[in-house]
C-alpha cells in the first residue's frame, strides 16, 4: 500500500538530481543524490548537476527526521553505487525475499558479500538465482 502520510522531498528547491540505490538499516533509509550523470568510461566530471553530491538519511517512521550531508563539497558530484551503511560494524550483504502482494519478509540470507550488489540478479534453473556483489558471486537457492 502507498503510505500517503510519509513523504520526503529530498530535492526540493535545490539543484540536486535524483537519488537511487536505497539502503535500509531497519530504522532509516540511506541513499545519495545527484544520480543523473554522463558516465561512459569515468565518473570524473560526469555529473550533470553543478551541486555537490549528498548522502541522505531519512527515518522510515517519520520523514521529518532527516539529514542531507555533502559527501565532498565539490560541485558536479554524482554517484552510481549505493552508500555503505554500517551502524554496528556488521559488514555484510543480505538478500531478502518479499511477498509481492503484501511486502511481508519471507526469507533472508547473507550472500557473503561485504557491500550491496550493484547489478541485477540472474535466474538459475531450479528455484535459485545468482547474486553479483562487489567481489563476490553467490548462488542463492530454496531448500
Amino acid at each position: 500500500m502507498f503510505d500517503a502520510g510519509w513523504r520526503f522531498d529530498y530535492i526540493g528547491a535545490t539543484g540536486q538530481s535524483y537519488g537511487w540505490d536505497v539502503v535500509l538499516d531497519g530504522q532509516h533509509a540511506w541513499f545519495m543524490d545527484n544520480g543523473k550523470h554522463r558516465y561512459v568510461r569515468t565518473m570524473r566530471g560526469a555529473g550533470v548537476s553543478r551541486t555537490a553530491n549528498r548522502l541522505v538519511r531519512v527515518s522510515m517512521a517519520d520523514a521529518r527526521d532527516h539529514q542531507c550531508l555533502d559527501v565532498s563539497g565539490l560541485a558536479g558530484g554524482s554517484i552510481t553505487n549505493p552508500p555503505l551503511v554500517d551502524l554496528r560494524r556488521r559488514n555484510g550483504e543480505e538478500v531478502v525475499l518479499l511477498a509481492i502482494e503484501t511486502g511481508t519478509e519471507l526469507a533472508r540470507v547473507r550472500s557473503g558479500g561485504f557491500t550491496q550488489g550493484v547489478v541485477f540478479p540472474s535466474p538459475g534453473w531450479g528455484r535459485d538465482f545468482y547474486w553479483s556483489s562487489m567481489g563476490r558471486l553467490a548462488r542463492i537457492f530454496v531448500q
